[in-house]
């Protein structure tokens, strides 16, 4: 990394941004924890708290910054506490694999630059690339993330996505109900009565540039 005055730096850098991250149910009373049917990320003024997001502004990157998007991955976790793996009134869903299945498959993206649908998807092929995974002392309570944790598994973009200075991006994370023949299971409902711990993140990962001073 160059360190001379005037010349650019240029780092591999992933950004990301948090869906919802909480331990216990989840109310809007508590938004950082709270499952949405939808929330648009890499919007908000969370810049300075790592656990949440390291996105540079709300508004873009800022001064003569530049990333080039070469992935999109997403992390998703739930993990029981204390061995507890229930759902408080949600009925339908037997164990956190299950939770963790339906969320990844009723759970899409849809990465916007300037405004504009850059590249779309459903969380499944997104996957994160690292994690926790395994488990813990038996099969109820697993450590399960969204594809095998290693850097093989990230899908890497044919064509990368340019972002330029102060060019609004932004990541539209919508969860979708599912339907069956005695009704509709609500996947985002069972997000926020899971009384473990829980957690949604979105990364842009590239290549990022800016003033070396």
């Amino acid at each position: 990394m160059s360190r001379v005055p005037g010349v650019a730096q240029v780092r591999a850098q992933f950004f990301y941004d948090t869906d919802y991250r909480g331990y216990g149910a989840s109310t809007s009373a508590t938004p950082d924890a709270y499952a949405t049917s939808e929330k648009i990320l890499f919007q908000s003024t969370r810049n300075g708290n790592l656990s949440l997001s390291n996105f540079p502004s709300a508004n873009g990157l800022v001064g003569n910054q530049l990333f080039q998007i070469k992935a999109v991955r997403h992390e998703v976790l739930f993990q029981a506490a204390n061995g507890d793996v229930s759902f408080g009134t949600t009925t339908g869903i037997d164990g956190i694999a299950e939770l963790m299945t339906l969320v990844l498959s009723g759970s899409t993206f849809d990465l916007q630059v300037n405004d504009r649908s850059a590249f779309q998807g459903p969380l499944t092929m997104t996957p994160a690339g690292g994690g926790p995974w395994g488990f813990v002392s038996d099969s109820v309570r697993p450590l399960i993330t969204n594809g095998d944790p290693t850097g093989k598994q990230i899908y890497a973009l044919p064509l990368p996505i340019d972002i330029d200075a102060n060019e609004p991006v932004k990541m539209v994370e919508k969860k979708y109900s599912l339907a069956g023949p005695s009704g509709s299971l609500d996947v985002v409902g069972a997000i926020n009565n899971f009384q473990g711990q829980k957690l949604s993140r979105a990364y842009i990962d590239g290549i990022h540039t800016r003033d070396a001073t």
